[in-house]
């Protein structure tokens, strides 16, 4: 039903906004009537964003009931006409509403961010700095950082837990190395020739990408900025050892890529930038080259952030499932742990121990307990 006054319920906050786009103009004249056609051509437009970005939304929703066969490329390729298009209805909402509406801009950020945490995609490295202490890292900057350093970054700087002090090198890092050797054209060649059944062709595209990665120079001011935060990590952390380890984007998302990449631990000074390369090549394994392209994944959208942490001298580490990776149904919390440090158990090195949880009432519903005849710890 309509409002007594007659009006169409819903409408006087869209009156409200057209009367402030068209205010304060003089009426009556030639160019009042060529901005009043320009601003309904702008408002055109952006309804026409509206009902394009709701339609592909419409179309996702009805394949996401279960009737329709669709693979991580539907999604993706969704994904940047949404983005698109609600990027051009924030700045049409701008444009015709005025500074009112600037904030439009980081919400979309933000959400924009959400996303990105969880699903990897095709999109532009956008330019930040080269490092960033974990301390100005949250999960909205794991279009930048990876989503493990925006993890770190989130408990240490929001929410205040216990964390190892470190630093994030950037995924703009990343593509300042690789354009001031040209070597993303030579990458995308040799991936692009690869046929990632055959392990064969796998492991000569790998070391031929290996290769070049290795003997191209890391670009000084790179360099430069990485070990200077280094100095100011050791300044803080002082008797601490660090570690140097993958943080690629898309990591740890709806794609594990778990044990993938490398890490190094207990990096000096003298290494620092030669581990950080090291990381960098990991990307371009036989294995990780097989996981991305089997996965329907670009490997130029795939940036490699990496993570500069302090370590921990961990009497024992290991690697909590909130949810069975294999009986997701199952209400039970599941833990893999190893004494020391956990490089062990993430390479394969030991037989994890492994404990199966209760999510409601923590208790230990079932254990199995291995031989673990060796020990990774810190050195003194």
């Amino acid at each position: 039903m309509s409002p007594p006054d007659g009006s169409i319920r819903g409408t006087r906050p869209v009156k409200k906004w057209l009367s402030n786009i068209f205010q304060g103009t003089p009426k009556r004249s030639k160019a009042n009537l060529t901005t009043v056609q320009a601003k309904f051509a702008d408002f055109l437009d952006i309804l026409d964003n509206n009902n394009r970005v709701l339609k592909i939304i419409g179309d996702m929703e009805e394949k996401a009931q279960g009737e329709y066969l669709f693979d991580i490329n539907y999604i993706r390729s969704s994904l940047v006409e949404i983005r698109q298009g609600v990027r051009e209805i924030v700045e049409g909402m701008i444009s015709l509403g005025g500074e009112a509406y600037t904030g439009l801009r980081e919400r979309y950020k933000k959400i924009d961010g959400e996303i990105s945490r969880v699903l990897p995609e095709s999109r532009p490295v956008e330019k930040d700095e080269f490092t960033i202490p974990f301390g100005e890292v949250g999960c909205g900057r794991a279009w930048s950082v990876g989503s493990k350093c925006a993890q770190l970054g989130e408990m240490k700087s929001q929410l205040g837990l216990p964390t190892p002090d470190g630093f994030a090198i950037s995924a703009w890092a990343y593509k300042h190395f690789v354009d001031a050797s040209d070597l993303q054209t030579r990458v995308s060649q040799c991936i692009d020739s690869v046929d990632f059944k055959r392990v064969g062709d796998l492991q000569r595209v790998s070391e031929e990408i290996r290769t070049m990665v290795l003997s191209s120079p890391v670009p000084e001011d790179l360099a430069e900025e990485i070990r200077g935060r280094y100095t100011e990590l050791k300044e803080r952390a002082p008797s601490a050892g660090v570690a140097l380890r993958s943080s690629a984007i898309g990591e740890d998302t709806l794609f594990s890529f778990a044990g993938q990449y490398e890490s190094f631990l207990n990096v000096g000074p003298d290494d620092l930038i030669d581990r950080y390369r090291d990381v960098l090549v990991s990307k371009f394994t036989p294995q990780a080259i097989y996981y991305y392209l089997s996965h329907s994944l670009s490997e130029a959208d795939l940036a490699m952030a990496v993570g500069c942490v302090t370590m921990v001298d961990a009497t024992s580490s290991g690697v909590i499932y909130t949810r069975d990776p294999i009986l997701p149904g199952d209400d039970s919390l599941v833990i893999y742990s190893i004494f020391g440090l956990g490089k062990y158990l993430v390479d394969g090195t030991l037989m994890p121990d492994v404990y199966r949880v209760s999510r409601g009432e923590l208790r230990v519903e079932e254990a199995e307990i291995q031989k673990k005849p060796v020990k990774l710890v810190t050195s003194e």
